[in-house]
């Protein structure tokens, strides 16, 4: 198993330290243990995880129409920081099962947590 998905499958474990999700055109940008920027998209039949060293800061009110229909993010990044640096993880060419079940696992559990459905979900089965 590579590093990657080891890594993210303990983001998973540890969903409580996922915080700070902003949700831009199917894109999730979250913070996970107070420290570490990422995002994590769907495209083309891949999952794509960004990491990005840098402190991201996003001025909400320009990101509606920046993102274009494929859902690349181009136009958001250089409309921030045209020299922002960020590592990209394809489950594609990871080339593995584990790898491509663990992104998307990841990216369900931000589509949930972005609306709070994650709250919900517990109070409905009772989790404190």
């Amino acid at each position: 198993m590579s590093r990657i998905v080891s890594a993210v499958n303990k983001m998973i474990q540890n969903s409580s330290r996922i915080r700070d999700i902003v949700a831009i055109d199917k894109e999730y940008f979250f913070v996970y243990d107070s420290s570490y920027q990422w995002s994590i998209t769907f495209s083309n039949g891949d999952y794509l995880l960004f990491y990005y060293p840098e402190k991201l800061t996003f001025n909400t009110t320009l990101i509606g129409g920046l993102v274009n229909p494929r859902g690349q993010l181009e136009g958001l990044y250089s409309a921030f920081s045209p020299t922002l640096k960020y590592v990209l993880y394809s489950a594609n060419e990871i080339g593995s099962q584990e790898a491509f079940q663990t992104f998307q696992d990841l990216y369900k559990l931000l589509e949930e947590k972005a609306v709070g459905l994650d709250a919900v979900l517990d109070k409905i089965i009772g989790k404190p």
